[in-house]
């Protein structure tokens, strides 16, 4: 079978969907990947997949702009001539979905969160409903990595119950992230955010939250690994310099850093399934997040870490200031039943296994 992929970054496909990928071209299907170009490209080579390059502006709304990813995934359809299509991310869903279906081509969706989609006025609401309509229409399956997005669709009659299926997110490779010793230096706390540095991570409550903690006193040091979706450049330098919060930039390997760490932190606005969370969590590391879906199926509040209160920097400040101080024993005990956790519900083999059975229908 030919499988043509659509995502909006390479380098996304590789961290989290490898292994089903890796299934696939065992099964001798031929793997195409239409996604802008990335550093990920000649491991997705590696792996069995073929690239195409297609352009998209994953968060911007320029009409011309995307016409133009419709137009590349057009091509890349009447290109490969695939039998099934699956698609990852918002625009990819969407316009993937409707040159999927120009060309009647069996195709599937993955709902990887709804952003801000479905929480802007009621008119954009509305225009981005009857969009996604249209594009998953004829989807063969529609997978969700929370039951809550499941639901705002079936309510918005965007889909039918007989296309979802919910994943439990895109699991953690339980291999590769292994519990790691627990960091006994706690006379100085150690934080660590994973994400994009954006306003609907919850960096100005997480900001808000380091300063106060320093105005406090609290002996902590909180870190922040990622890529910039919007400019917070110039504001952490000065917080660096401050010596109140380290941006430590893009990495390629997470574990140094989840090794010294006490506690993941992800203040979000929103999230399908937090793979920041469930790879903190199966390293053996307490979490301190949003009760939101997509972080709350992550946590047993007050067992495997701390939830609070969504877009409420003076919770983050709370929770965070309460762990700091913890003794070494609770936040042991806490690391192990955070591991424990993840592993019983999260496991990436199982979701790889469900995901090939409902595509394939095995």
């Amino acid at each position: 079978m030919k499988i043509l992929i659509i995502a909006s970054d390479g380098k996304f496909l590789l961290n989290l969907k490898k292994e089903l990928i890796e299934r696939m071209s065992e099964k001798d299907h031929d793997i195409f990947v239409s996604a802008p170009e990335s550093d990920a490209d000649e491991d997705l080579k590696k792996i069995g997949c073929k690239i195409l390059r297609s352009r998209i502006d994953r968060r911007g709304l320029n009409l011309f702009k995307d016409i133009s990813t419709y137009t590349d995934y057009k091509k890349a359809i009447k290109k490969t001539k695939p039998d099934l299509v699956i698609t990852y991310t918002i625009k990819c869903n969407i316009y993937g979905g409707l040159a999927a279906r120009k060309y009647k081509v069996p195709y599937v969706a993955n709902i990887t969160g709804l952003g801000t989609a479905f929480q802007r006025n009621r008119i954009f609401k509305t225009l981005i409903t009857a969009i996604y309509k249209r594009s998953l229409k004829k989807a063969k399956v529609v997978f969700f990595e929370n039951s809550s997005n499941k639901e705002v669709m079936l309510q918005a009659k965007i889909i039918k119950e007989t296309q979802a299926v919910v994943l439990k997110g895109a699991g953690v490779n339980l291999e590769k992230f292994k519990p790691l010793p627990v960091n006994e230096n706690i006379s100085t706390i150690s934080f660590l955010m994973i994400g994009r540095i954006m306003k609907e991570k919850g960096i100005d409550e997480l900001i808000y939250a380091a300063k106060k903690l320093k105005e406090k006193s609290t002996p902590c040091r909180i870190k922040i690994i990622g890529s910039f979706e919007e400019n917070y450049l110039e504001e952490l330098d000065l917080l660096k310099k401050a010596d109140i919060l380290y941006y430590e930039g893009v990495q390629s390997d997470i574990v140094p850093f989840l090794q010294e760490c006490h506690a993941v932190i992800l203040p979000s606005y929103h999230e399908g399934m937090s793979n920041a969370l469930l790879e903190g969590a199966a390293s053996a590391r307490p979490l301190i997040t949003s009760d939101i879906p997509g972080c709350r199926e992550a946590v047993i509040d007050g067992e495997t870490g701390y939830l609070v209160k969504a877009r409420d920097a003076e919770d983050l400040f709370l929770k965070m200031n309460k762990f700091a101080n913890l003794t070494l024993n609770q936040i042991k005990n806490m690391s192990q039943a955070s591991r424990a956790h993840v592993a019983g519900i999260f496991d990436k083999e199982i979701v790889v296994k469900t995901t090939l059975s409902k595509i394939f229908d095995d």
